[in-house]
């Protein structure tokens, strides 16, 4: 076997070997990118980072059970909750238990009173999510990293530090997808 055969194959094993890497350095270099973009500075998205983490851990320390479903974004030191729970008291207890988070300016409680949705909405709201993600990165008229997508129930959440024009895009955007039943905006102004 010729040296130029060996050093291919030897390539092609430490490939199949390192599948694993090569999506983490994809992703590595997306987000990168992402960050690039972002008018967050670099503090404030890992503040964002680990708000959502500590607010997912203090809900589940709440133990709400399987009659609820929440959900918790983060976006600018900005919390934003959605989902079901059974009672307002459980809605209100949410909120006042991540009030004084270190951090946190604001809260959207968006929380529904009532049953939680099925696997089935959840699957197609985060099909919503995706196709109108894609649609941002692919629009021409702003940068569609700068919009963070969320939707629970056929309502799509919109949050980004965006201009006047920027939000006009995303909100047309996420109108035009199929199954959208509602668009919020929760838009700060880009300086």
């Amino acid at each position: 076997m010729s040296r130029t055969a060996l050093k291919v194959s030897a390539l092609a094993l430490l490939i199949i070997q390192l599948t694993g890497c090569a999506a983490a350095v994809v992703s590595g270099a997306v987000a990168g990118t992402a960050m690039l973009h972002d008018r967050r500075t670099p503090g404030t998205i890992v503040d964002d980072q680990n708000l959502d983490l500590k607010v997912q851990q203090a809900i589940h320390k709440m133990h709400l059970g399987s009659d609820s479903h929440v959900s918790v974004v983060s976006y600018n030191n900005n919390i934003l909750l959605v989902g079901q729970v059974p009672s307002s008291t459980i809605k209100e207890n949410i909120e006042s238990t991540i009030r004084d988070f270190d951090k946190v300016r604001r809260i959207y409680n968006e929380l529904t009173i009532g049953a939680a949705t099925s696997m089935n909405t959840r699957t197609q709201d985060s099909w919503i999510t995706t196709r109108i993600k894609s649609n941002l990165v692919f629009n021409d008229a702003l940068d569609g990293t700068r919009v963070k997508v969320y939707t629970e129930n056929g309502v799509v959440y919109l949050m980004g530090i965006v201009n006047t024009d920027e939000e006009e895009h995303a909100v047309d955007v996420a109108r035009h997808v199929d199954g959208v039943e509602k668009v919020v905006k929760l838009f700060e102004a880009a300086p």
